[in-house]
C-alpha cells in the first residue's frame, strides 16, 4: 500500500485523499471496479485461493478495507468498499499504471464469487446523455473503444486475437447521433469511452466502460467528487436497473406446465448462416462456456450454452429476424448480462425487445 499523509479510515477520507492527490498534478490513473459479490468478506480469501489467487484485507473503518490482491507473481493494492449490493475496488499506484490490468484479471478470474457489473451499449449512451445535460459547457470526447466479433475473425488468420477497434477523437464535442452513426458504419458496438467534463473547478477526465471498469485520470478541486456523483453513482444506478430486468428469468416448473421467460432480440437485417456461425464461434471461444449445437440450418439455429463457472444453462434459438435466449436452471442476472453482452458484440445491429 502506498504511503499517504492522510489517515484513510472512512469512505469520505478516501475520497478526500483522491481529490487532493489528483488536484496536485499529473499522476497515474485510479481504476475503479464495480462488482456484484456472491460471497462474504470473511470467505473472500478462501474463495480466492480456490482460484489460484490471493487477497489480504485490513479493515480501516466501517465497510472499508485496505487490500492487496495477487495473481501469482503480479499484485495490486488499493481499497475495497462494501455496499449492500455492490463492492467497489479502488486500485491505484503512484509508481505504475499496470495495476489496473492486474486487478481486472484478478476480478474477472473470481467468477462466480465476484462478477463485474455490466450495462448495455444503449445504457452507456444514456449515461453519457445524462452527464452531458448537466454540464454548462459541452461534454468533450477524447476517444472511444468499440468491439466487433466480425472484425476479429480476420485477425485470427493473422495469428492475432483482437476484438477491439480504437477510434480516436481530438477534443470533439459529444454528439450522440453522430457517434452512433460512426460506430454503426464500422459494424461494431460501443464498449468504453473517455470523456472530459470541462466545468472549471468541477472538471475531470475519466473513462467509462460498460463492463464495470471506470478510470479516473485527473480532476480539479472538486473534480473527483463530481466524477463520483455524476459517473460512479449513476453507473451503479443504471447497472442495478439493468440487473433487475434480468432477475427471475430461469424456467419455472409447475405440476401442470413449465413457464419460460425468454430474452427476445430482433435484428435490423436478415440473419444468415454466416451470422449464426460467428455466434457459435464467439460462444465456443469463451473459456467459461460449454456449447452444444443441437441444430444448425438455414434460416434457424438451436444451441445450448452452459456457463461452467456458475452452472447457468440457456437455450438459444436463431431465426432470420432475430434471436431468443431461453434461460433454464440457475440463470443468474450476472451470467445473462455477460451472455447478452456477447450477443451485442456479434450482432451490433440487434435490439432487445423485452
Amino acid at each position: 500500500m502506498e504511503s499517504t499523509d492522510t489517515e484513510i479510515n472512512s469512505i469520505p477520507a478516501l475520497h478526500f485523499y483522491f481529490a487532493d492527490t489528483f488536484n496536485r498534478g499529473p499522476i497515474t490513473p485510479l481504476h475503479l471496479f464495480i462488482t456484484y459479490p456472491h460471497t462474504s468478506i470473511g470467505r473472500l480469501p478462501h474463495d480466492a485461493s480456490k482460484k489460484d489467487k490471493s487477497i489480504t484485507l485490513q479493515p480501516v473503518g466501517d465497510n472499508i478495507y485496505e487490500i492487496k490482491i495477487r495473481n501469482r507473481k503480479r499484485a495490486s493494492t488499493g481499497w475495497l468498499i462494501t455496499k449492500n449490493i455492490v463492492w467497489l475496488f479502488y486500485i491505484h499506484s503512484e509508481e505504475t499504471s499496470v495495476v489496473g490490468s492486474v486487478a481486472e484479471n484478478w476480478i474477472s478470474g473470481m467468477n462466480p464469487y465476484l462478477s463485474l457489473t455490466r450495462i448495455t451499449p444503449d445504457d452507456l449512451f444514456s449515461l453519457l446523455d445524462s452527464i452531458s445535460s448537466i454540464s454548462n459547457q459541452s461534454l468533450m470526447l477524447e476517444d472511444y473503444l468499440t468491439h466487433s466479433y466480425k472484425s476479429q475473425i480476420q485477425k485470427r488468420y493473422e495469428g492475432q486475437k483482437n476484438w477491439a477497434s480504437q477510434k480516436g477523437w481530438t477534443s470533439e464535442v459529444y454528439d450522440r447521433a453522430r457517434l452512433e452513426r460512426d460506430i454503426s458504419a464500422t459494424n461494431s458496438v460501443l464498449d468504453a469511452i473517455k470523456i472530459e467534463f470541462p466545468n472549471e473547478k468541477l472538471s475531470f477526465i475519466a473513462r467509462i466502460s460498460r463492463k464495470g471498469h471506470l478510470t479516473f485520470y485527473r480532476g480539479q478541486e472538486q473534480g473527483f467528487s463530481n466524477f463520483y456523483s455524476l459517473v460512479v453513482d449513476n453507473y451503479i444506478r443504471v447497472a442495478l436497473s439493468y440487473r433487475k430486468t434480468l432477475e427471475n428469468k430461469e424456467i419455472t416448473i409447475t405440476e401442470k406446465e413449465n413457464h419460460i421467460h425468454p430474452l427476445i432480440f430482433r435484428n435490423k437485417l436478415s440473419l444468415k448462416m454466416s451470422d449464426f456461425n460467428r455466434m457459435i464461434e464467439a460462444m465456443t471461444e469463451e473459456p467459461n462456456y460449454m456449447v452444444s449445437v443441437i441444430h444448425k440450418g438455414n434460416p434457424w439455429l438451436y444451441l445450448t450454452v452452459v456457463d461452467r463457472a456458475g452452472g447457468n444453462t440457456c437455450e438459444i434459438y436463431g431465426f432470420e429476424d432475430g434471436l431468443e435466449i431461453i434461460p433454464q436452471l440457475k440463470a443468474t442476472p450476472e451470467s445473462l448480462a455477460q451472455l447478452e453482452g456477447l450477443v451485442y458484440e456479434v450482432f451490433p445491429n440487434i435490439t432487445k425487445t423485452n
